[in-house]
């Protein structure tokens, strides 16, 4: 009996070790998110594939699985829809007012491109002009040139706006019949470099390129936009252009989530993210990067709490996390067992007793005094010790079960004692 309660007590054991270690396995395994990108083949799909395919092989503590979709716009559809739980939005996108941003992958800048027989100084300039705006990968472009114009006082009846693509465009400036276009690109990326590479083919150093002005202050009007700089010289070919370092706006691409997803997942991706960077960096230099968002700025997409967590070493721990519901869960266990303990005490339910060591060393302590015993003070005090232990004897014997019968052979040796005591005490007396 008092075996099976022991089995009993292991088994408690384990099953709480195996739901203590079935917790840790939950908080540890990597945490599974989807992310709406797009289109196809597009410079952020290929970086979010990238990045996804760093994570699993570093074996990060998040997973992505990327959802395609058309442009920005149909991304923050998805998120605000609550379908995905992350998106890449651009912070030109009108959609998901309460996306939070992880981190930023791209930075587009805004130029103003005219051959130097045309060159445009200012965005003043355009008044009366033929302006092509350069269609994008999928998303347009034309809602920050509108920007632009408006924070100039001109609009689209002032200017001769047309959006057109790339090969247009080159088309377009070649023949005179475009005086300008707005190109929005980064300034190391592939395609800008192409497109005024293309152009000086037509006619060697007949390019101007100028920063959009006033940069911070269209910055401030509009938050879709921050300030850039343009290094001189950064576009390939001679003469260097732009000829002298300027600062532009630009846009940004942003890896986003919505406000109802935890701080502690946001600081675990933000985390992730940042340990994967320098792999990343051998995707397209330059271009496509892995940058925390700033906690000082006004900006569209205002930090996440877990990005902010992370950027100010604030992350916690399961334990400060959860420390008030551990401790109560503790304390409600600790309540629950005491009172299953004295209940079923109580009930009289409860493993088999059997007389105890520290009986077993009674017996032999008195058995000892016995041959020591010289006076019949001092068989009278081993007599003593040995009622009370017959005492306790009879009382284990109430406990006994089938399975227990080693209460019989003390009675018979604390009988066998009893008449050593009398024999003894029968020789002093009489000695």
């Amino acid at each position: 009996m008092q075996l099976d309660f022991l089995w009993r007590r292991l088994t408690v054991l384990l099953g709480a070790m195996s739901a203590v270690l079935a917790a840790y396995y939950l908080w540890a395994m990597p945490i599974r998110m989807t992310v709406a990108v797009g289109p196809i083949d597009s410079g952020q799909w290929r970086f979010m594939q990238a990045t996804s395919k760093a994570l699993r092989e570093t074996r990060g503590s998040v997973r992505l699985r990327l959802v395609a979709v058309d442009d920005s716009a149909a991304a923050g559809s998805l998120l605000d829809a609550s379908r995905v739980d992350l998106a890449v939005l651009r912070s030109d996108d009108p959609t998901s007012k309460d996306a939070r941003s992880i981190v930023i992958l791209h930075r587009r800048a805004v130029m103003l491109v005219s051959p130097k027989g045309k060159a445009l100084k200012s965005v003043a300039d355009l008044k009366g002009k033929r302006i092509a705006i350069m269609r994008g990968e999928t998303d347009t472009n034309k809602t920050i040139v509108e920007h632009v114009l408006t924070h100039h006082n001109l609009n689209s009846s002032d200017v001769d706006l047309q959006e057109l693509s790339s090969g247009a465009v080159r088309a377009g400036i070649a023949d005179g019949q475009l005086d300008g276009f707005f190109l929005v690109g980064h300034p190391a990326g592939v395609v800008t470099r192409n497109t005024l590479v293309g152009l000086r083919g037509f006619d060697e150093s007949e390019i101007h390129v100028e920063a959009i002005a006033p940069a911070e202050g269209l910055a401030r009007q509009y938050l879709d936009f921050e300030a850039i700089e343009l290094p001189a010289g950064i576009f390939a070919g001679a003469p260097p252009l732009p000829e002298e370092e300027a600062t532009t706006i630009a846009i940004t691409y942003e890896l986003v989530a919505s406000d109802t997803l935890s701080e502690r997942h946001g600081a675990m991706l933000a985390k992730a993210l940042s340990s994967i960077r320098t792999r990343l960096r051998r995707y397209e230099p330059g271009t496509f990067d892995i940058e925390l968002p700033p906690l000082d700025k006004v900006r569209r997409y205002l930090p996440h709490d877990g990005a902010a967590a992370f950027v100010n070493d604030e992350v916690k721990s399961l334990l400060e996390l959860y420390s008030e519901e551990i401790w109560l869960t503790l304390f409600a266990a600790s309540i629950m067992g005491s009172s299953i303990t004295g209940f079923l005490g109580w009930a009289g339910i409860g493993p088999a007793r059997s007389p105890s060591a520290a009986a077993g060393l009674n017996l032999e302590s008195i058995t000892r005094r016995l041959q020591n015993a010289a006076s019949v003070s001092e068989l009278d005090l081993a007599q003593a010790d040995l009622d009370d232990f017959l005492l306790d004897t009879l009382a284990d014997r109430s406990w006994q079960t089938e399975q227990d019968s080693s209460v019989e052979p003390r009675l018979l040796e604390i009988q066998a004692l009893s008449d050593v005591i009398a024999r003894r005490r029968r020789f002093y007396e009489t000695g």
